[in-house]
């Protein structure tokens, strides 16, 4: 596997405009459970963020609520 990855990064891939580019390169899916603590910073963190940006929230749990929220705030319109 590590060589496969050797020869595959120092493969040249260029852009668009002939740049060269970093290549594309794989990874195993991990998987990842919350503990205690990051549950409870999370929801510390979701409530700041709710009531900096004048209460956008999200009923999604997680991580992926919190990126909801992001994605919510950053795409309302303006005043």
């Amino acid at each position: 596997v590590a060589a496969a990855l050797k020869a595959k990064a120092s493969e040249t891939v260029l852009g668009e405009d002939g740049q060269p580019l970093v290549a594309d390169c794989t990874l195993d899916n991990k998987s990842y459970d919350d503990s205690p603590l990051d549950k409870l910073l999370l929801s510390i963190f979701r409530n700041l963020v709710t009531t900096n940006t004048g209460g956008v929230k999200s009923d999604i749990p997680g991580i992926e609520g919190l990126l909801a929220q992001g994605r919510q705030y950053m795409t309302q319109e303006l005043p």
